[in-house]
């Protein structure tokens, strides 16, 4: 399992199979992608949102959530938190300073 949440108001906490921490931009996206593709935005204004972008490779069938506030015991009152629950292990997380999509149609 993987939790993703914020912590004050500069601080993005990464758990489970790996354990990390970024340094976030408060009043901006802050964007974080995993290795099985699973990209989201977190931003802060009083709380962290948490906005999934991407759920990945559907071929991987992960389970991706976001939850209001914390879950036993990971998180806080303060953050969404994003659980994402791989099929295969999570490798790597990296922080993105520039995302873009093709456009549809």
């Amino acid at each position: 399992m993987i939790y993703v949440y914020g912590v004050s108001d500069d601080l993005i906490e990464v758990r489970g199979e790996i354990d990390e921490e970024f340094y976030a931009n408060s009043g901006e996206a802050n964007k974080l992608v995993l290795s099985d593709g699973v990209l989201v935005e977190l931003t802060h204004d009083d709380r962290w949102n948490i906005n999934v972008l991407s759920e990945g490779n559907n071929l991987l069938r992960d389970f991706v959530e976001v939850e209001e506030g914390p879950s036993g015991g990971i998180g806080n009152e303060h953050s969404d938190l994003l659980v994402v629950d791989p099929e295969n292990n999570i490798r790597w997380v990296a922080t993105v300073d520039e995302f873009k999509r093709a456009e549809e149609g």
